[in-house]
Order: C-alpha cells, then sequence, then structure tokens
C-alpha cells in the first residue's frame, strides 16, 4: 500500500478520535490521544494491518494493543471476547453475560472507533474483501418518502456499532451472520434498485434497512433462549427498531420469516427480503461452513432439511410458501429484473401476447398478473398520502358500485394498513352509515367491526418465555369499540330521523362483525362493553329497538350469570313499551334465549308472566313468538291451546299479512316474522296458496327497503320454489326478471342474487328460454341494467353444479349451457362500458372464484374452460384507481383460488389445441356473417384466430383499434376465438411473415381462412409456390352458395386450388349470413337503422355510440391533381408573348405592345396552363430582379429607394405584374400565382420583394387585397404620387390553407361553407400580417402542395399521375407520417399512412409524437410496412424542425425500411441539413430557407382541428382531445418577438373563424339531414374531429353545437384582454 494512503488512513483515525463530541464522551484529552496514536510504533502497525489481505477484530485489538492495555492492572483475559459483550450491551443489555468494567469502557470505545474507521476506509478504497453494505447514496435518500426513518436508522446502525457486533461474533463465537446479513442485503438492494429503474414504486429504505437489521434479534436470545434463536429473534428485531423509533422498518424486518408468506398481501420491501433471506444460506466447504447466494430452488431443499420435525403436511405446507415465492420470482423475470446477480442493469423483456401463449404459461401469467397487482396496491395502502386520497375520492363518490368497490378493497386488505389508516377508514365508514343503499351501510358497518377487532397490532410469532403480555392493560381497540358504540346508540342532533334510523340499524351488524369474529380473543370484554352501553339508561326507544337487534347476535355463551340475568330482564322490561317494534324485538330475543339454554328462577316466572298475556289484538307476529316461547318453555296445555286456536283459526287472514307486508309503514322485524310465519305453514297449502305465497315473496324482494326483509323474503322464496309447480317456478322467474328492470336501484340491485338462485329450479326449456331472455336485456338495455344481468349469471354460475342432478341432462347439455353463461359474463368484460367492465371481473373475482359455495373442483372445470379467454380480455390499460382497486380484488380471489388448487390438487394439468384457424381480414366492420364463419371453425375443434388486416391498403377503413374492439366485443363470448397480436403483421403474399406464422404455433397444425374468391384473385395465391408461400399452408375456404361461376371461372379456381399444396377444407358460408356486406351495414347506419341482425348488438351500441362510419366510403379517394402546368420562362417568344396577349390582354390596349415592354426589361415570366384545355395559359406573373443600388433607376423616387435601402442589403425581387384569365375558370388564382412567384424566389435566395405593376396602368381591388394579406405593405411617394407594396422575404411565415381537406362529403362542396372558409382565412391572413409588419406571409393553396406531390411521387415512381385501368402499380410505395394525404391514395401507387400525431402534456409544456388516436403503436405501424416488401417514399406536409422524422427515423432503420426519398409539402433550410445530417435524400413542393413560423389552417380552430392531449383515460368517443395553440387555451410562446396585441388579435380571430366556420356547416348540415349538428355528430362532417380540453372531470354536453362552445371560449379570452393588451 503506498504512502500516501496510509497516511489518509493515520488522518482520518486522528480525526475521529479528535472530534470535540468523542473528547466530551470519553473524558479524554486531545494530547493524550495524539500521543497514543502519533508515534512510529503505531503508524508501522497500521501499515502492516492494512497491508494484509484481510482486515479482522483481533489485528486491530493487536494494533490497539496499548491503547487498551494502558492503565490497566488486570485487562480481560480475552479482549474481543470483552468487547463483544460491551458492543452487545448497547442493543441488548439483557443479553450480556458477563459483569461489564466500567475502568474498561474509554478504551474498549476508543477501539471500537478506531475499528469503525478502518473498516470504513478499507470499504471505501477497496483495500480488503470484507462485507460491504451498499447504503443508499444521498440522492435515493432525498428521493425517499421518509428520509428520517432511514437516516435514523443509519445513525442507530453506526452508533451501536451493529456492523462490528456482528464481525466480532463471528471471531468471538463463529457465527458468520455478518456474511449472511451482507449477502441479503445485497440480493435485495440488487433487486430493488432493479424494479426502480423499470419504474416500479419501491421503497428502497425500508429494504435496505429491514435487510441490513433483519438478523440483530438473534444477539438479543439470551441462556435457553439461543436453542431457538431461529423462532425468537424476530421477536428481539422487532423490539429494537421500534425502540429506536422505526416502525416503518420494524414491520419489514420483524416479519422476514418464510412462513410470513402465509398472509396473503404482503408489500414488495417485505417481499424482496423474505425473498434475498430465503437465498443466502450455509453450504459446507473444505474449511467449514461459508455463505453462499443460491438459487431459489437450492435454498428450498436446503431449508426443508433444517426445520424441526418435518411430516408431509409441514412439507406440502412449505411448498405452498416456496410457491408464493417463487410466483414472486417469476414477477421479477417478467419485469427484466436480473436474479442472477451478473448485472445491475434491468434487460428487456417484450410484453406477452396472452393470445399466443397456452397451457401452464397462461396460469402462470395470471399469477403474475396477480402479484403485480398486489404489489402495487400494497404499495398505494402503505402510502399514507396516497391512501387519505383514495378514502376522500370515495367519499366524493355518487355511484353505489364505485362505493363498493372501494368497500371491496378495504374488506380484503384493512388488516394491513397502518391505525392511522384504520382510523381514517373508521371515520369514513361512520359516515357511509347514512348512505341511502342498504348493502353499503352493511358493508360499512360490517368493516367497522373488523377494523376495530384487528386495531391492536400483536405480534403474533413465538415470544421468550420471561416476556409476558399484559392483556388487562387498555386496549384501543376496545375504547374505539366504547366509542363507535355510544355513536350507534346516540349519533346526535345533527342527523335526521330516517338517518338515525338507518344507524341504527346498522348496529346489529356492527357488534355480529365484532362479537362473532373468529380473529377476536376477548370476546367477553367486547360483550361487557356492549352492556355496559345499554346499562347507561335506555330512555330512546329506537336505542332500544336497536340494542335488542343486537343482542341478538351475541352468543349466549359469552355471558356470565349477572350479565344473561341482566339481558333477560332487559328483554321483559321492554315488553312494557309503547314501541310495537321494541315489544316485538324483545320476543324474538326470548324465544333465541329459550330455544339455547334452560330458564329458572325469577327469569323463569317473569317470561312465562310475559307469554300468559294473551291477547289477540297483538298481533299474529306477536302472538306467534309468544306461543313458539310457550312451546319452547312447556308452558301450561291450556295456554298453548289458545294460542293453537288464534294462529290456526280464521283471525289472522292470509290476504291481510300479503297486504299489511307491502306496506312501507309495516315495522321491518314484524315483515320478517310474518315471512317465518308463512314458511312455517305452507305444508299446508294447496299449489294456489303456494303460488300466492312465492308471488308475495317475489314483491317482497322488489320493493321492500330493508335489507333483512329482502334476504328473509329471497332466501324464503328459494327455499319455496322447490314446492312450486314447472309452471309456477317460470311465472315468479319472470316476475322477479321484470325487477332487473325497475328504475330504483336500491330495489333493483338485490334480485340477482335471489332470481339467480330461483333460476335453477326452472326446467331445461324454461331455463334455456331464460338465459336468452336475460341476454336481450343485457345487449338492450342501459349499462346499469346490464351490470345487474352479469350479477344474476354470476350467482347462476355459483349454484349450477346442483343443476344436473335436479333434471339428469346429459353431460355435454350440461356443460354447453355452463359456457353460454360464462361467454355473456366473459362477454361483459369487452363491454365498452366501464362499469360494466368492471362488473363483470368483480363477479368472476368475486361471484365465481371467490365463491363459498363452489368446491375447488367446481371452481377448476370452470377455470379450465375460460382461462385463457380470461386472460386476453382482461389484459388491457386501468382507465382509474377505481379501476385498478376493483381488478385487484378480483386478481386476488384468482390468485387465492390457483394457490389453493396447486396446494391440494398438484399442478394444472392443462390440454392445448393443436389445430390453428388463422383468419384474416379487414372486418370493417366485424359481422354475423364474419362470427358464423368462426364460430362453424371454432365447432370444428380449432382455435380461430382472426387477424385485422393492414394490407388492403387501398380500402377507407376504421382505425385499426376501433375494428380490433368491435371484434373484441363481438368475440367475448366466444370461447376458443381468440384476436390475433397487434404486434405481428401477416402479410399473405410475404414468405418470412408466413413462416413466422408457422413458428408462433410450434407443433401446431395452422390452418389458413380464406374465401373461395381470394384464392382465386389475391396477388399471394399467383405467385410461385415456395417452402413458405401461402401454398404450403393447410387451408380452410369458404365457399357462398349464391356463388355461380362460368365453365372458364371453376376451372381456374380448381387450378387456383391445386397450387396449395396443404390440405384444404371446403365448408358452405349459410345463405342467411351471405347477404351481410360493409356497404349493407354502412347505409343503415347513414340512415340510423337497426343493424343487430348484421352485426353483435353490443358492437351496434358501441357503433351509435361513437358515431362510427356515418357517412364513410368504402374505398379512399384517388388524390386528383389539378391540371396545373407552372413554367419559370426567361427568353420570351414570339408564341409566348402572343399567347399573353390572346388570353389575358385581348380586349384591351395593351394587346398591340405587351411584347416590347416585356423584353425590354429582361423580364422573367412564370405561368400557369391547363393541361387538361389544350395548355391554355391561365395566367402570368412577371419579374425581374435588381440590386440595390438599381432601385432609384427602376422606380425614379428617392423616397422609396431610401425606405427599400434601409429595409434590405439582400437580393431584391421586382414583380411587374400579375394578370389572369378573364375567363377565371378556377378559384383563387391570383393567390396561387402570387405564392407560386414568390416561393420560385424564396428557392432562389432572394429576400426583399416589391410589387410594382409596370405594364398595365391599374391593379384590380383583389389583387392589391391578396398582396396585403401576405404581408405587402404600401410605401408612398407623395412627390411621385407613386405607390408600390413591399414585403421582407428574410424570414418568412408560412400558412398552409388546408381546412377544405378535412371536411366529408356532402359539405366540401357546399357553397356556403367555402364562402365562410374563404371570408375566415382573409381574417387569419391579415390577423398573421400584424405579427411582424412588412414581413411576408406565405399562404400555400393544400391542393397545390398536393398536385406537386404528386407529380414527383409519380415521377420517381415511374408511373403517370392519372390513375390507370387496369391498375399498374410502381414500385415504391409511398408512407404519408402527418397531416398530409390523410385518408387519400396517390394514383397507380401502393400508399399506406403512418398514422402519427403530436401530443403536448396536461401543462402544454412539453409535447411527444405518439400513435394517431386509435390506431396501433408507431413501431407496429412501420412492421406492417415492413410486411410490403416495397421501397418506401416518406411523405410530410413540412420538414423544419423534424420532431416527426426524429421519432420514425430510428424504427424505420430499426426494421430496415429502405426509405428511396422523403418528399415534404414545404422545407426549410433547417429541415433540409436534417435531412443530410440523417443520410436521407429529401426534396419538398417549396422551399424556405428561412423559416420564422409555420401555421396550418386547420390546427388553428377548435373542434376543427388541434394537437392532441396526452391523456392517461382512455377516450370514450370519437371526438379527439386537442389543444390548440391559441389562448386562452396555450400561451403561444413560440410566436417570438410579436407584439402582445398581436397575438391576442390572432387568438381572437381563430376563435371567431372556428365560430363562422362551424355555423355554415351547422346551417347546411341541418337543411340536408334535417337535424342539428351536435358535438358528437361532428364525426359526420369532418374526417378528424376534435374536443378542446379543457380538463379533467369538466365535460361537454355532446348534444349541443360546437359553435355554442366558442362562445364561452370567446368570452374568455375577452376576459382576459386588459391584461394582455
Amino acid at each position: 500500500m503506498s504512502r500516501s494512503v496510509l497516511n489518509g488512513l493515520h488522518r482520518e483515525i486522528l480525526s475521529v478520535l479528535t472530534r470535540e463530541d468523542f473528547l466530551t464522551r470519553t473524558g479524554i484529552s486531545e494530547e493524550r490521544v495524539k500521543a497514543l496514536l502519533i508515534n512510529t510504533k503505531f503508524a508501522d502497525n497500521l501499515l502492516t494491518l492494512v497491508n494484509n489481505k484481510k482486515i479482522t477484530c483481533q489485528s486491530v485489538a493487536d494494533l490497539s494493543a496499548d491503547i487498551l492495555n494502558s492503565e490497566q492492572d488486570e485487562p480481560p483475559e480475552d479482549w474481543l471476547a470483552y468487547i463483544f459483550q460491551y458492543v452487545l450491551s448497547k442493543s441488548f443489555p439483557r443479553a450480556v453475560t458477563i459483569k461489564l468494567n466500567p475502568k474498561y469502557e474509554v478504551p474498549v470505545i476508543i477501539y471500537l472507533e478506531i475499528l469503525q474507521t478502518i473498516l470504513k476506509y478499507v470499504r471505501h478504497n477497496n483495500l480488503s474483501q470484507i462485507p460491504k453494505f451498499e447504503f443508499l447514496n444521498d440522492e435515493e435518500i432525498q428521493d425517499l418518502p421518509n428520509p428520517s426513518e432511514y437516516l435514523n436508522f443509519l445513525d442507530a446502525f453506526e452508533k451501536n456499532y451493529v456492523y462490528e457486533l456482528m464481525m466480532l461474533d463471528g471471531e468471538v463465537n463463529g457465527y458468520n451472520t455478518l456474511e449472511h446479513v451482507d449477502g441479503v442485503h445485497f440480493v435485495a438492494m440488487h433487486v430493488a434498485r432493479q424494479l426502480k429503474k423499470v419504474g416500479i414504486q419501491v421503497n428502497l429504505g425500508l429494504v435496505s434497512g429491514a435487510a441490513a437489521g433483519h438478523d440483530i434479534g438473534k444477539y438479543g436470545c439470551k441462556g435457553l433462549e439461543k436453542r431457538r434463536v431461529a423462532y425468537l429473534h424476530y421477536y428481539y428485531t422487532d423490539q429494537w427498531f421500534i425502540r429506536y423509533k422505526m416502525p416503518g422498518i420494524a414491520l419489514i424486518a420483524a416479519n422476514h420469516s418464510t412462513w410470513d408468506l402465509e398472509l396473503e398481501n404482503l408489500s414488495l420491501e417485505s417481499l424482496m427480503l423474505i425473498y434475498a433471506d430465503f437465498r443466502v444460506k450455509n453450504r459446507q466447504t473444505e474449511t467449514g461452513q461459508e455463505m453462499h447466494i443460491f438459487s431459489l430452488k437450492e435454498s428450498f431443499g436446503i431449508i426443508l432439511n433444517k426445520l424441526d420435525n418435518v411430516d408431509d403436511a409441514k412439507e406440502k405446507r412449505y411448498m405452498r410458501v416456496y410457491s408464493k415465492l417463487k410466483d414472486f420470482e417469476d414477477y421479477l423475470l417478467s419485469k427484466g429484473i436480473n436474479t442472477e446477480l451478473e448485472s445491475e442493469e434491468p434487460q428487456f423483456v417484450r410484453a406477452v401476447d396472452f393470445a399466443l401463449i397456452d397451457g401452464y404459461e397462461v396460469v402462470k401469467n395470471f399469477k403474475l398478473m396477480s402479484v403485480e397487482h398486489n404489489i402495487s396496491l400494497m404499495s398505494k395502502l402503505n402510502n399514507e398520502v396516497t391512501f387519505t386520497g383514495m378514502i376522500e375520492t370515495a367519499r366524493s363518490e355518487q355511484d353505489w358500485k364505485n362505493i363498493r368497490a372501494y368497500l371491496n378493497i378495504l374488506e380484503e386488505y384493512s388488516i394491513y394498513l397502518s391505525q392511522k389508516e384504520k382510523l381514517f377508514s373508521l371515520s369514513f365508514l361512520y359516515e357511509l352509515l347514512v348512505h341511502r343503499e342498504g348493502d353499503i351501510r352493511r358493508q360499512a358497518a360490517d368493516l367497522m367491526g373488523k377494523i376495530i377487532v384487528n386495531y391492536d397490532t400483536e405480534y403474533t410469532k413465538e415470544i421468550p418465555e420471561d416476556v409476558k403480555i399484559d392483556h388487562t392493560e387498555e386496549k384501543p381497540c376496545l375504547s374505539l369499540w366504547d366509542r363507535y358504540l355510544g355513536l350507534f346508540l346516540d349519533p346526535g342532533y345533527k342527523v335526521t330521523d330516517n338517518q338515525r334510523e338507518w344507524i341504527g340499524y346498522s348496529l346489529r351488524i356492527f357488534v355480529d362483525s365484532v362479537i362473532n369474529s373468529q380473529r377476536n380473543k376477548i370476546k367477553e370484554e367486547f360483550v361487557k362493553i356492549f352492556l355496559k352501553n345499554i346499562h347507561c339508561g335506555m330512555n330512546e326507544e329506537v336505542a332500544k329497538l336497536n340494542s335488542l337487534n343486537s343482542m341478538l347476535s351475541i352468543p349466549l355463551n359469552l355471558y356470565d350469570e349477572e350479565q344473561l340475568s341482566f339481558a333477560l330482564n332487559f328483554s321483559v322490561n321492554s315488553f312494557k313499551s309503547h314501541s310495537y317494534s321494541v315489544r316485538l324485538m324483545a320476543a324474538q330475543l326470548l324465544y333465541k334465549t329459550v330455544q339455547q339454554i334452560k330458564i329458572t328462577g325469577k327469569s323463569l316466572g317473569d317470561i312465562l308472566d310475559v307469554v300468559s298475556d294473551f291477547s289477540p289484538d297483538e298481533g299474529l307476529c306477536m302472538n306467534y313468538l309468544k306461543f313458539k316461547i310457550a312451546q319452547a318453555l312447556n308452558a301450561p296445555d291450556s295456554l298453548l291451546k289458545k294460542y293453537s286456536a288464534l294462529l290456526t283459526g280464521n283471525w289472522y287472514k292470509t290476504s291481510d299479512i300479503f297486504l299489511n307486508n307491502l306496506k312501507a309503514a309495516t315495522p321491518w322485524n314484524v315483515k320478517t316474522i310474518s315471512i317465518d310465519y308463512i314458511m312455517e305453514t305452507l305444508s299446508k297449502k294447496n299449489e294456489v296458496a303456494l303460488l300466492q305465497a312465492a308471488t308475495h315473496l317475489a314483491n317482497l324482494v322488489k320493493v321492500s327497503a330493508k335489507e333483512s326483509v329482502r334476504n328473509k323474503a329471497g332466501n324464503s322464496l328459494v327455499q319455496l320454489g322447490h314446492m312450486l309447480t314447472i309452471d309456477q317456478r317460470n311465472e315468479i322467474a319472470f316476475e322477479l326478471i321484470k325487477g332487473l328492470e325497475i328504475d330504483e336501484m336500491q330495489y333493483a340491485k338485490y334480485i340477482p342474487e335471489y332470481l339467480g338462485r330461483f333460476v335453477m329450479l326452472l326446467s331445461p326449456k324454461e331455463l334455456d328460454e331464460f338465459i336468452i331472455d336475460l341476454k336481450n336485456i343485457y345487449n338492450n338495455t342501459n349499462e346499469r341494467t346490464s351490470a345487474l344481468v352479469i350479477d344474476t349469471f354470476g350467482v347462476m354460475v355459483q349454484y349450477y353444479p346442483e343443476y344436473k342432478e335436479r333434471f339428469g341432462e346429459d353431460n355435454s347439455i350440461i356443460e354447453k349451457r355452463l359456457i353460454k353463461i360464462l361467454g355473456i359474463i366473459l362477454g361483459g368484460l369487452a363491454n365498452f362500458n366501464t362499469q360494466v367492465k368492471q362488473e363483470a371481473f368483480l363477479v368472476i373475482g368475486q361471484y365465481i372464484f371467490g365463491s363459498k359455495v363452489l368446491s375447488l373442483r367446481e371452481k377448476h372445470k370452470i377455470f379450465s374452460l375460460i382461462y385463457k379467454k380470461l386472460l386476453t380480455l382482461i389484459n388491457e390499460k386501468e382507465l382509474s384507481d377505481l379501476f385498478f382497486f376493483n381488478n385487484s380484488a378480483s386478481f386476488n380471489h384468482i390468485y387465492r383460488f390457483i394457490s389453493d388448487y396447486e396446494f391440494f390438487n398438484g399442478k394444472f394439468n392443462v390440454t392445448e389445441n393443436k389445430n390453428i384457424a388463422f383468419f384474416p381480414g379487414t372486418f370493417d366492420p366485424f359481422s354475423l356473417s364474419h362470427k358464423g364463419i368462426v364460430t362453424e371453425i371454432r365447432n370444428l375443434g380449432y382455435d380461430v384466430y382472426l387477424a385485422v388486416d393492414e394490407f388492403s391498403w387501398s380500402k377507407k377503413v376504421q382505425p385499426r383499434m376501433i375494428r380490433r374492439q368491435i371484434i373484441n366485443m363481438s368475440i367475448a363470448d366466444e370461447l376458443g376465438v381468440y384476436l390475433f397480436s397487434d404486434e405481428i403483421p401477416i402479410n399473405l403474399s410475404n414468405s418470412e411473415d408466413l413462416k413466422m406464422l408457422k413458428d408462433l404455433f410450434p407443433n401446431k397444425d395452422v390452418h389458413i381462412v380464406v374465401g373461395s374468391d381470394v384464392i382465386i384473385n389475391a396477388t399471394a395465391y399467383k405467385n410461385k409456390p415456395g417452402e413458405n408461400t401461402i401454398h404450403s399452408f393447410n387451408h380452410i375456404v369458404f365457399k357462398r352458395a349464391k356463388d355461380e361461376l362460368s365453365s372458364a371461372e371453376i376451372k381456374k379456381a380448381e387450378e387456383a386450388k391445386n397450387r396449395i399444396k396443404g390440405t384444404l377444407i371446403e365448408l358452405q358460408l349459410p345463405v342467411y349470413l351471405e347477404d351481410i356486406s360493409s356497404t349493407q351495414i354502412r347505409e343503415n347506419i347513414d340512415n340510423n337503422r337497426d343493424i343487430s341482425n348484421l352485426i353483435d348488438p353490443m358492437a351496434q351500441k358501441f357503433i351509435y355510440d361513437r358515431n362510427l362510419y356515418i357517412r364513410e366510403p368504402l374505398n379512399k379517394g384517388i388524390l386528383k391533381s389539378k391540371p396545373f402546368v407552372i413554367e419559370i420562362i426567361e427568353d420570351l417568344s414570339k408564341k409566348t408573348v402572343d399567347e399573353i396577349g390572346h388570353y389575358i390582354f385581348m380586349h384591351t390596349n395593351l394587346y398591340e405592345n405587351i411584347g416590347e415592354h416585356l423584353i425590354s426589361k429582361n423580364i422573367k415570366l412564370l405561368v400557369i396552363r391547363d393541361s387538361k384545355n389544350s395548355n391554355k395559359l391561365l395566367g402570368f406573373s412577371a419579374f425581374h430582379k435588381i440590386s440595390s443600388s438599381d432601385v432609384y433607376s427602376e422606380f425614379h423616387s428617392q423616397y422609396i429607394a431610401n425606405y427599400v435601402r434601409e429595409k434590405t442589403a439582400g437580393r431584391i425581387i421586382v414583380i411587374d405584374g400579375i394578370f389572369i384569365n378573364p375567363s377565371k375558370l378556377y378559384d383563387s388564382m391570383e393567390q396561387i400565382l402570387i405564392t407560386e412567384t414568390l416561393s420560385h424566389c424564396l428557392r432562389n435566395d432572394f429576400t426583399y420583394v416589391l410589387y410594382n405593376n409596370t405594364i398595365s396602368d391599374r391593379d384590380g381591388e383583389e389583387l392589391i387585397e391578396t398582396l396585403k394579406l401576405q404581408g405587402f405593405a404600401g410605401i408612398y411617394d407623395e412627390g411621385t404620387d407613386k405607390t408600390v407594396y413591399a414585403a421582407d422575404m428574410k424570414f418568412p411565415i408560412c400558412l398552409t390553407l388546408n381546412l377544405e381537406s378535412f371536411i366529408k362529403e356532402p359539405l366540401n362542396e357546399s357553397k356556403k361553407v367555402h364562402k365562410a372558409i374563404v371570408s375566415a382565412r382573409k381574417k387569419l391572413q391579415k390577423s398573421m400580417t400584424e405579427l411582424y409588419p412588412g414581413s411576408l406571409v406565405l399562404s400555400i393553396d393544400n391542393d397545390m402542395i398536393n398536385q406537386i406531390l404528386i407529380n414527383k411521387i409519380c415521377s420517381l415512381n415511374n408511373v403517370p399521375n392519372e390513375l390507370q385501368t387496369p391498375r399498374i402499380l410502381g414500385e415504391n410505395m409511398v408512407v404519408p407520417f402527418g397531416n398530409i394525404l390523410k385518408g387519400m391514395i396517390v394514383p397507380n401507387t401502393v400508399t399506406k399512412s403512418l398514422h402519427t400525431e403530436k401530443v403536448y402534456s396536461f401543462d402544454a409544456l412539453r409535447f411527444k409524437i405518439q400513435e394517431y388516436p386509435f390506431y396501433s403503436p408507431i413501431e407496429n405501424q412501420v412492421k406492417t410496412i415492413e410486411s410490403f416488401e416495397r421501397p418506401v417514399i416518406l411523405v410530410d406536409d413540412l420538414l423544419h424542425k423534424g420532431y416527426r422524422i426524429k421519432e420514425i427515423d430510428p424504427i424505420l432503420k430499426r426494421h430496415n425500411i429502405n426509405v428511396e426519398k422523403i418528399i415534404v409539402g414545404i422545407m426549410s433550410g433547417r429541415g433540409k441539413d436534417l435531412m443530410d445530417i440523417q443520410g436521407r435524400e429529401a426534396d419538398c413542393a417549396y422551399f424556405i430557407p428561412n423559416l420564422r413560423l409555420w401555421f396550418n389552417e386547420n390546427l388553428m380552430y377548435p373542434f376543427l382541428g388541434g394537437d392532441g392531449i396526452w391523456l392517461d383515460n382512455e377516450n370514450i368517443t370519437n371526438l379527439i382531445p386537442s389543444i390548440n395553440l391559441i389562448l386562452p387555451f396555450y400561451s403561444p410562446m413560440f410566436i417570438r418577438g410579436a407584439a402582445k396585441e398581436a397575438i391576442y388579435n390572432l387568438s381572437m380571430v381563430c376563435l371567431e373563424n372556428a365560430k363562422h366556420v362551424l355555423l355554415a356547416l351547422e346551417t347546411e348540415y341541418k337543411e340536408i339531414f334535417e337535424k342539428n349538428l351536435t358535438i358528437k355528430r361532428l364525426g359526420e362532417v369532418l374526417s378528424s374531429p376534435r374536443l378542446p380540453y379543457l380538463g379533467d372531470n369538466i365535460y361537454y354536453d355532446l348534444n349541443k353545437e360546437a359553435s355554442n362552445f366558442m362562445d364561452v371560449s370567446i368570452e374568455s379570452l375577452l376576459k382576459l384582454e386588459r391584461i394582455i393588451k
């Protein structure tokens, strides 16, 4: 070691030991320390120590020998052993086994400080191989949610010399705990840091602290406890962390046992510690025990061998917890975490396409999703800020289903909440006791009880014998119980009478939840407090009623003799109450009591006195209960006969009972007792009476306000159902099914439970009809009723196993019906309504796999039917926290089922289908004809994969993800039918794609599904057969019954079939499905007709809800170029002069001498001809260049010359005139001529333009207006009375005039709409000229861009620019990737767009380029382009900063796309440089060297255009949330250097223009279609309708016109006027 390193260490030791705090603590002087350290002996010994390969405590003791032994008369025999005991005393003083001598304290402390300093220095400089804890760095600590706890840990770890304690333990006692803890910390942090890198929320502080301190408790064990250190150290670890105020780390560190995995829901930090601890074990080597990091499987064997008394049951139990750890490791691997410790960087893991996996891989992925949801949820619940946010969100929730989802989460995870979170939850739950929905109140009260029982955090592991837990000390849970009992019995004056009743009614549920909880170990204490609350004066009748009701839930064995006497006395005294309900409840309590125990003494006499008080006027219920009590007490026969005669006679009529029960004023306990009476007397009734009773019970289920009445009626109805005839059962089922559709949800939502159970009594025929009826209700009603239908089917599945025994049906029929029911439930997962989707997964998770009715084997049967289909349907983005919470609970149920099944029955044995049918198509939309084909093939034994084809490039189709969603809805109820991967395009003409298709299904038989016409006509089948061409595949071919082929066509078809080398199965499409076509569907949609007989009913609702397919053509439009030929003429010929005279100046005096004038100034001409009309001249511009020295001679004006020289020193162009054909065959010719002239000048580096008409006497007003709209400003010389117009072209603004191209037929042809756009356009141009006065605003017509692009593309592709028949395609394909050529194709050229969108963040500070809404990710779109196997011509509207090309360029290169050229509408000098850097060849229609700003007309107008907004939640309409980069939506910071007034005016003009154009569209639409053009219908007139983003949870009324909302925006901007201007 170098002398400098040694000196550095020496200085460090000296610095530590001379710190003021250390000197004060030890009481020695600085001089004394220096004397001990600054001497040759110490320095030499230090050098010897550090040069050794291994630093030990003994070697440091040798170094410090003089310090330790100085001034010691009798030093310890073994200094290391003594120092170990000293350090142990700092953490666990009771574990010290010797008497510590105060005289040794100072030298020991000096030694420990030297040891600690040397170890730190050596670790930091890697001078020796000693365990090195990689604690968190400063940046990681700052990132912690609670840094103080981790800093507290680091402080305690250092001050208590914990590292040194473990090191000393190794040398003194021979334990290698330090190496173990170091290994655990390394593994845990290795995993944790990687998880952090892949975006998983993990608290590194908890992981590091818990891992480094998890075995500290081993040092707390003393005496005989050391034999059980493996079991007792958790307790001492917990105590150590609690002592130093680290509760968060304590919870993780003290629960790292493998058996802790038996808890179902552990935090990620706990799982990581258990995982790391599991893998780090001793192994035997030649030199003894050595700590080693094993694989999970290896560790399992080692631990199993170490366990005490391992029998089969314990081994199986251990296997269960090990499997959970294996699931966790699989989860880590699925995230790319390197668990082999080879690298600190996570690997890229490709997302799994669930449709393409099979067998046990599907089960494994269920586990992974469950683990991920559980980890994420525990993270949210363990964060108090996130948790309180969740509760506050739940507080403001109005929908009872959503509240139920939050309650389900609390029910599942409440045991894991902190005490603070539990208190917060109790407050929230108590508030819910006044919720109008009874089941919400019930669940809230039940949860309150569970939370109170589990409120106290009890230590559940083994406790040392000398540690006594004081059960008599006051427990917080009892205080909470006392407090909330008081609030139940007396809610205070702030609640209404109705709310008081609801709270009181919930008391019994609350009491039942607490008293009868299996986790309640002190039930008698809770009963004592309950009775104390009743003792304290019970004058309130409502409170007395609820107390008596609650006492029904308390088991009598929990009362002592005195308490039982009180309860009986309380009941007897309650008969004195004026309230009939109270007296009746007291009778119910007495009846329960006398049934269960023998009553003697005074209590018996009191009860007999009560029942002896006989009076028919007391009503049926009271007399019925008194009779039952009298029977149980063996009362005198005379009394019994009186009651019997009363009850069996005609005193109480059944009709009166029924009528009374249906009255709202009748007390609820009267109704429940009446139901008991009715059920008891049923055996004596005839068929009619039974039907009447059943109908009455069905009515009670539908209309009862109290849940206890509904439950009693429902359960009784199911019990009664067995006595009814088949026809009567059907009638009752029909009554109940009507209840699903009643308006009052508070009643309707209780029906599924009893309807689902009752219909299991129907005959097979009636049951099948019932299923059809229920499915029709699901398809044709609102989302609320649809959710109830799903609930009903969920209940049916639970009770379906008993159905087979009831009617003895064949197994195949039973299974077929079950599949149908399950299919409908699965269909709910594909529903576009979030509420239905949530309910469907809740039903699958909670009702089916969480069912207490179904056995494990029954659940397994269901799972084996739906497992893969279910996984493919739930694999989607969770749209909200609530959706996530809901799914988490359901995943927990599924995971629990899988774990239980594998524990009891072994691994899942899943059969894979070897027959695969690959069915490609555009499916636009997926129809019943398609579904008929799919089900027919599936029924033949195939798994069918539907691939949404993107290779029919000439068709005008809905966005790919929309089509996939429609397919998903349509096939969700069909098992064995899946959507093929979106990431893998399969082009039937591409042999590489087809080879990949085979590889995706190894060892399986893949069949291609096509129509018979495809085999005859498709290019793929005409190509030469080869090894992996389409001909090598097996085929399933569908023929149409209506196909009538000529003999020549038949021969052609046979030849095509013969080219197929695989097997060929031909199937006939049913005639009724043949008539369904895309054209027919679209026509019906346009006419707002029902299409449920053409496509799936749910898909129909989706299409109409999203306004899809309306006025959409089947094929893309062919981009037609304008018949303009533009040429620059430098040498004027006589022919050209004659043309100008003939076509432009025929009827003017310029006709004769125009030629001389043009030639005299060396003027150039830009002429535009009509190619469709014999190249007739449409117009021309004349221009010539001058230098700054020629300005005066050009204009003969000193003023103009000075003005121009002040403005520019660059190249100047003078336009001598712009003239058009008087016939005006085409619109905007002046604008086109100006644009083309200026564009030519910009391309040739002119920086200043002057307009001076020297050819004719005057200019038209229209021309002058157009010049001014391009930014030209007049220069008037009073002296010569001369005006010229000038514009600075150095930094122009560019405006693309493209609004018309986004308007659909027929409104794009409307003169009124065109007029509105032209008028708005002029205002827009004028406002832009005000941004930078005098600077050029170049307005470019979108059609002109298209024309130039078509000509360039077709020329490059060697094809004509007019469509040819028959079609002959060029070699290259065109790929537009911006706003240009949307929905259009270039003549004779394969045209396939890359659909991209510029998307802004909420605050509009950032943006990114991503896929256009409802399209596949850009990567997937590029894969499709790759499959075409053609060279590519990229096309965009603008290339300046190159955001889009920068995004897609690396993807194109990654997929080896051969880009022949990039052609853009407008390219700046900066854009050209970018292409040179990328090595791309680029061309453009218009080149602008120094582009200042650019605008697309449509992007400026709200609703008509805009850029996207990056939203986390799903867009549920075809309207794209957008932002327009104008005020008041956005501060246009990109418009630099312009006046605020000008920016304000531009924004106002855009808003007013948008309103003006929208009004024109709305007026024309109403005139044509006789209905209002609402926001929802904008998609009917706009190809890309937009919705200006207002903020989260702020919504538009989609049934209003968009123009109305423009007024709001205009008003908003007016409010800002004073600040801006």
